[in-house]
């Protein structure tokens, strides 16, 4: 009977040895859903870099589009004129008129460059479907899941800040194209 005993007592040992090896990361099925949504953030971001270039392209090409239509080309008598001011002026307007158009234009090039797609990696939920995964117990799942979408993150987060700087420097030309424009129209409206 003492040797049952002491087996019963082993066995209950086992089972908690178990327990304790299955239940090794308490926090990883909560730290999964952070995982997660970090990955949706980076999604969302990736998609929202999208929609504001789509958005700045409409704008720049109406700039650009009134831009062509408002330019006068009687700012080419001004030069011809005999006062030193007013050819200045007329040179000016003119350099104003031609440096937006440029930036106008680049910014119009950059911003189609940030919509040609690259291949973004994706969690690929396919790799779920496998029996290994399904007999182990909810942390080893949970730290494979873990695995997964940081390995997508780590390779999602370089591509995104890349399309982010290529938008924020087609957006800084696209102003100073405006602005540029902006002082030409200015001058032509002023009749300097």
């Amino acid at each position: 009977m003492k040797t049952k005993h002491k087996r019963n007592i082993r066995t209950v040992e086992d089972n908690t040895e178990t327990k304790v090896r299955d239940n090794q990361y308490p926090s990883a099925t909560m730290l999964v859903e952070i995982c997660f949504q970090d990955y949706q953030r980076l999604q969302d971001e990736y998609n929202k870099i999208y929609d504001k270039t789509n958005i700045a392209i409409a704008f720049v090409s109406t700039i650009l589009t009134a831009s062509i239509g408002s330019f006068d080309i009687s700012v080419l008598s001004k030069i011809t004129v005999t006062k030193l001011w007013r050819q200045g002026l007329g040179y000016f307007e003119i350099l104003c008129y031609i440096a937006g158009m440029v930036s106008l234009i680049v910014a119009m090039v950059l911003f189609l460059s940030v919509l040609k797609s690259n291949c973004i990696p994706i969690f690929d939920s396919v790799d779920i479907r496998n029996a290994e995964i399904y007999r182990k117990s909810a942390d080893y799942s949970a730290m494979w899941m873990i695995d997964k979408f940081t390995l997508v993150v780590y390779e999602m987060r370089p591509i995104i800040s890349k399309k982010q700087r290529k938008y924020d420097r087609a957006l800084s030309l696209a102003i100073f194209g405006l602005v540029l424009c902006m002082v030409s129209v200015m001058f032509q409206k002023m009749g300097v």
